[in-house]
């Protein structure tokens, strides 16, 4: 199999953190960007949500959320809209 180069411009931290990140689990860069490569085209998408994610809760409002499903937080309702849903819940950390 012949290979070929790339060249990638990317953020100095990203870059840093992710090679850490693999190295850590036993890759390179090369070798995660071509596991990457491989599952897109096995799968033919990319093999996560993309989306501006501003409709993901943040920690705060993670650990209201986990706290509420696991029933050692009251929920209270009906509500008309998960932001009126959300008001609630964060207002219960006070």
């Amino acid at each position: 199999m012949a290979t070929t180069s790339l060249s990638i411009r990317i953020d100095e931290d990203l870059k840093a953190e992710a090679d850490e990140f693999f190295s850590d689990i036993g890759m390179n860069m090369t070798t995660a960007i071509t596991c990457f490569f491989k599952k897109c085209l096995d799968t033919g998408e990319i093999p996560f949500k993309l989306g501006r994610g501003k409709h993901l809760p943040n920690a705060k409002t993670r650990a209201v959320l986990d706290r509420m499903a696991a029933g050692t937080e009251p929920m209270y309702g009906p509500y008309d809209s998960t932001e009126e849903m959300l008001k609630a819940a964060l207002a219960m950390e006070d």
